[in-house]
């Protein structure tokens, strides 16, 4: 009994030999992803949920931060007007106590 094997059967036993070592090798890393895939799909479900909660909060948070602008703008608005009279009467005093110095030291009768 002779046994013929051409080349075409070798490079055909290797390829399906590579196939199938491919297979084997694959089929652990198939199921790695699988259990990779439902773990992350239980923590997208909790933050999901928790993201939910979040939201709420920062709506809150914006509400108030608005509310706080609100309250700002309404005591700068009551504050400046006697503010900016205390400042003008502080530079009018200072005006005129320069002038009285100068009026004492230099004689300055008004007249020129």
């Amino acid at each position: 009994m002779i046994l013929e094997v051409t080349l075409t059967d070798i490079s055909l036993f290797l390829i399906a030999l590579a196939f199938f070592l491919l297979v084997v090798y694959l089929i652990p890393t198939v199921l790695q992803i699988k259990q990779t895939a439902e773990t992350l799909n239980t923590i997208l479900r909790d933050t999901e949920g928790e993201l939910k909660g979040a939201g709420k909060t920062i709506q809150r948070f914006r509400e108030r931060v608005e509310r706080l602008i609100d309250v700002t703008d309404i005591i700068a608005g009551h504050l400046k007007g006697p503010v900016i009279g205390l400042v003008g009467f502080i530079a009018g005093m200072e005006y005129f106590f320069k002038h009285l110095k100068k009026d004492r030291k230099g004689g300055n009768d008004g007249t020129q």
